[in-house]
This record gives structure tokens, sequence and C-alpha cells, in this order.
């Protein structure tokens, strides 16, 4: 037993607790009733890290059996997905992670739609028949006689996992006693990174847990558009091709109208040595509407544009268009250090906020007293 900051590392003996490796996670469970959070490979040594050190020489221990079957759930379908991929495709897995939610394998190629259909129901084949699982060392003379999808590293000892006729691959990982109990097995995506296919899949329980809130889902959507749950898909997309269509309008419609809101207040703008000084203060509109507003006034002739959004913070937006000659984005500087406010911009146009300010009308009028100067 050693300490690692606050928690202890214990190495045993003997132990039936799984290290993280091989793109498998660690085992969890008690050792003299104290929770294992933590085991390690370092060399030879399966170090246990824990939260307070055992008691005695002699301990008993305890695996959460749930967590290993889950993972050996995965690790075997694993196995029996990526020979599917390989003898159907010839696509040899290059990396394998199991996470506590989902798993991935990566291969070197991509892959249609139809080749992880396929695989997929190979493999689900392989679950089905039941066939048996083996793991044995062997020698270097019965290794040359094996069909490994992928050879082994330089190790003194190599096991072997036997699906029965069917895989043979060298791993050091927990696995079931028969293909059968792996359950379902089922891709969940695949996604291109650069010459290769990450896929998604999970097997037995966490497959069944997917599947049940998606069927959930796709019923309560099916019952709420009330339609069959084999027409939802197209359904959902009509009903997103409309909204897409009617945002379109919307943005359309809402444009031509700033466009005549800012004809409205250009003509009624008063008049300062020819030039329009068009000044308003807003309550409950957008930024981003304001400022179209703004730019719409923008290309208009001899126009400055004096604008502010009032509310929990102020927000002001200065503009000109491009023959009047004021300083736009120093006179919002005037205006903001009033209030302790930041801002920037172009002489052309400049914006900026800060506090509430409860006197904003006052202050654009201010602002627009400056225009004299």
């Amino acid at each position: 037993v050693a300490l690692r900051g606050k928690q202890f590392a214990v190495v045993l003996e003997r132990t039936a607790f799984y290290p993280t490796g091989g793109g498998q996670m660690h085992d969890l469970g008690l050792l003299d009733g104290a929770p294992v959070m933590d085991v390690l490979e370092e060399g030879a040594r399966v170090v246990h890290v824990m939260a307070r050190a055992p008691q005695g020489e002699t301990v008993s221990g305890e695996v959460d059996w749930a967590r290993r079957f889950d993972l050996m759930q995965q690790h075997t379908g694993q196995h029996i997905l990526s020979q599917a991929f390989y003898s159907l495709c010839g696509a040899e897995t290059i990396s394998v992670h199991m996470g506590e939610a989902m798993c991935t394998l990566d291969v070197p190629v991509h892959l249609t739609s139809a080749q992880v259909t396929r695989a997929e129901e190979l493999a689900n084949q392989i679950a089905q028949e039941n066939r048996p699982v083996r793991a044995a060392f062997v020698s270097n003379d019965e290794l040359a006689r094996l069909p490994l999808r992928k050879p082994p590293g330089a190790y003194e000892k190599i096991r072997i996992v036997e699906v029965a006729d069917f895989d043979w691959s060298a791993c050091g990982g927990t696995h079931l006693r028969a293909t059968g109990e792996v359950g379902l097995i089922k891709t969940i995506r695949v996604e291109r990174r650069g010459k290769e296919s990450r896929i998604e899949f999970l097997c037995g329980m966490r497959a069944l847990r997917d599947y049940r809130w998606k069927n959930q889902a796709v019923v309560e959507l099916a019952l709420g558009f009330s339609v069959k749950d084999s027409d939802l898909a197209a359904t959902v997309q009509k009903l997103a091709d409309e909204a897409k269509e009617t945002r379109r309008q919307l943005n359309f419609f809402k444009e031509r109208a700033l466009e005549q809101e800012a004809q409205a207040l250009y003509q009624d703008a008063g008049l300062r040595d020819g030039v329009r000084i068009v000044i308003r203060a807003f309550v409950d509109r957008s930024m981003d509407e304001v400022r179209k507003l703004a730019l719409a006034l923008r290309a208009m002739p001899s126009c400055v544009v004096l604008f502010a959004l009032g509310g929990e913070k102020s927000n002001f937006i200065f503009a000109r268009s491009d023959d009047a000659t004021h300083d736009m984005a120093a006179l919002l500087k005037e205006t903001l250090t009033s209030i302790g406010g930041r801002g920037g911009g172009q002489p052309e146009m400049a914006q900026g906020g800060g506090p509430a300010a409860p006197n904003i009308e006052a202050l654009l009028a201010q602002a627009a007293d400056r225009l004299k100067t």
C-alpha cells in the first residue's frame, strides 16, 4: 500500500480486478468493503486506487459484476463486429474505444450505409448462433497458423480470444463465454474522419436501453403528429421544409418593413446643415434589428443615425452615410464615457454599450448637439 496524494495505491498478490487497457475500461467494486475507484496496470503490477487502505494482509474483493458484464458485452461484440467489417469489406479495425456510454471502432476506409447494414446483420447472426468464445495462451507455432485479423505485438505470451470458426484476435481483455450473451449488436452512427470511418455501436443491455428511449421518442412524436411511426421521418422533413419556407418569407417581409421604417424615419428626420439626423431610443427590439435599421439609413444620402436600445443594459449604434463627415467612433466614445460604457468602430459606424441609462434620450440629444461642433 502506498499513498498517492489523498488516495491509496493498493497492490495485491493476486486480483480479479481488470485494469484499464486494450480499449477496455477498468473494473470497479470493493476491497474489504472499501470502494475501488480505479484500476491501473503499471508494468507487471495491477494497482487498485482507493480512498482508504484495506486492513490486514489478506483482503477479500468483490467486482461490480453488472459493470463487468456490460464491458464484456461491449468487448465481445466489438470483436464480432470488427470481424464482420473485415470479412465483408476488407476493413481492418485500427483503433477501439469502449466508454461508459458509447463504444467506437475506427476503420481506414469510407463505408457505405449498405456495407454497415450487412456487417451489422452478420454480427447479429453470429451472436444468435451462440458460438463458444474461448481464450487461451498459444505458442508461436500455433500463432502462425491462426487467421488473425491483426498481428499482435512482441509479447512473451500471446493470449488469443476465439469466436468459434469466425474470429481470432490477440487480446487480454474480459470476454463472454458465448456469443449469445452479447445480445443485440447495433451500429448507432458512422462518421467520416479524414480517410477513415468511425463507427459508434452498442451491445447487449446498452443497445436495448438505446432502443427503448428512441422508440419511445418515435411513438410520442408520431402520436403528436397523428401519423404512423413509419411516416414520421417524411412528416418531420415536410414540416422542416415548410418552416424553412415560412422563415424565408418572414425574413423577406421583415426586410421590407425595415426598409419602409427607414424611409419614414429618414423623411421625418430634422435637417441640420443639410444633413438629416435620425434619433431614436428603442425598447423591446433586438440589437440585430436595430443594427439593420441603421444600415438601411446609412445607405441613404446625407444622413446621421443616433440609435440607442434601453433595458437592463444600454446599447448604442451611431452611423452616417458615406457623404457625411462626422466621426461616429469619436462621438460614440464621448457618449459612452459619461456612463462608464465601452465601444468602438469606424468613422462611418460605431457600436457599444454600458450599464442601464435612465436618461438615454438625453444622452442621444447631447450626442446630436455635439454634431454642431
